[in-house]
């Protein structure tokens, strides 16, 4: 469960940092990548809050604890 929060935390930084990349790109060649690397950050970071969400509905109240902290 704690692995999955570094998850959680590292992929949002990813989702950021693809954000600032893409509003800094002026290269027409540079462009699709930025807005590839923003989707595949903003899927990833939502598959994993889903993964959460998931496990925290099957944990018991006291795992379901773990995960929130």
């Amino acid at each position: 469960m704690e692995k999955l929060q570094v998850e959680i935390e590292q992929a949002r930084e990813e989702w950021a940092i693809a954000q600032q990349h893409i509003d800094h790109v002026s290269d027409p060649e540079l462009i699709d990548h930025a807005i590839y690397y923003l989707e595949a950050a903003e899927r990833k970071y939502g598959y994993l809050l889903r993964e959460a969400k998931r496990l925290q509905a099957k944990a018991t109240p006291h795992q379901a604890q773990a995960l929130l902290e």
